[in-house]
């Protein structure tokens, strides 16, 4: 009986997860990429729990270029538009691409601009110079099928950017930061359908 007892909370819990989701993990699932879920980050005030958002698939043309998953802090209160909420926010958050292709690091550096030009509500030209810092980190060289570029916001410090685990730049302050999760959270996205995926397994 005791056994039955215990099986039976176990289907009740896998039950509950959202699909596309396993404990610990959630997946893509066009490309079937896994990306971890929780993940803890170190802030300032001591270690952050984040929660994926959603995640998606960025093509071009017929091309996976990338997958990608959406985070944020835990303690963010989502309401109504969890967008709104989540580029409002001054708790961490953060993005997780991973390349599905063999792409020049110029050309995502450019789709990056690009979708700033169209997506954010901060003044470009305040953000110049950390524009220029977010190309030296990425618009060089080529990234590689596999690579994982994260890009995570940390209260009072600023935009971090990672390649494969290893903090390349910390772009000061929150205006930038701002200015790039508007690209997947914004008013005017870079794409709606990626917005509403990378929403997709909230609550």
């Amino acid at each position: 009986m005791r056994k039955l007892h215990v099986s039976w909370i176990v289907v009740v819990l896998l039950a509950s997860v959202a699909p596309g989701t396993l404990a610990g993990e959630i997946v893509e699932e066009s490309s079937k990429e896994r990306f971890p879920d929780p993940v803890i980050v170190q802030t300032a005030d001591g270690p952050v729990t984040l929660r994926a958002t959603g995640t998606a698939l960025r093509k071009k043309w017929l091309w996976k270029v990338y997958a990608i998953a959406g985070y944020a802090d835990e303690r963010i209160a989502l309401g109504d538009d969890p967008g709104r909420a989540i580029v409002e926010s001054k708790l961490a958050k953060r993005m997780h691409l991973r390349m599905l292709r063999d792409v020049d690091a110029e050309k995502i550096a450019n789709g990056v601009n690009e979708a700033l030009e169209k997506s954010s509500t901060v003044p470009l030209d305040l953000i110049a110079e950390e524009r220029a810092q977010f190309l030296t980190v990425f618009g060089r060289g080529e990234l590689k099928k596999g690579d994982d570029l994260q890009m995570t916001y940390l209260p009072g410090e600023g935009l971090q950017l990672a390649v494969n685990g290893e903090v390349k730049e910390v772009i000061a302050g929150e205006r930038f930061a701002r200015a790039f999760f508007q690209i997947y959270f914004g008013v005017v996205p870079v794409d709606e359908g990626l917005k509403r995926d990378l929403l997709a397994a909230l609550p």
